[in-house]
């Protein structure tokens, strides 16, 4: 079932950005919408590059085997290259427990776009078509 990562520094308000250093918490929902804490995850973080946004890639590996994630912003390249990976990526405000009762409510729907999501991240590039270049 899926996994969602919330971006939060204390469990209670989404206050964490995709793209900088932070802490995201884990959470598992059952068939019946039913959700549990699973575990933590923190970005990494360098003293000396704080200020640096961290690139789709970095957020990409830390968060590979979740299917959706909320903080209080992500960058449109960030949430493209996501998508590219079978990941969605919201925007979102408010506390942890109004996200994770409103995706309860609205999980299937969810689910159904992210399962397009993922097939789409692995379908392959279509062929390139050779051109004819003129002398």
């Amino acid at each position: 079932m899926p996994l969602i990562a919330i971006a939060t520094s204390d469990g209670i308000l989404i206050d964490g950005r995709i793209d900088s250093p932070g802490e995201f918490t884990i959470y598992h929902f059952d068939v019946d919408g039913r959700w549990e804490q699973v575990g933590q995850r923190s970005t990494p973080r360098n003293s000396r590059c704080e200020h640096l946004p961290l690139v789709p890639q970095a957020a990409a590996l830390l968060l590979a085997d979740v299917n959706v994630i909320l903080a209080t912003h992500v960058p449109r390249v960030t949430s493209a290259y996501l998508r590219t990976r079978g990941i969605m990526a919201f925007a979102v405000q408010g506390t942890v427990d109004q996200a994770l009762e409103s995706y309860s409510q609205r999980g299937r729907l969810l689910d159904t776009l992210l399962a397009h999501t993922r097939r789409n991240a692995r379908r392959p590039a279509p062929p390139r078509t050779p051109t004819k270049r003129g002398n």
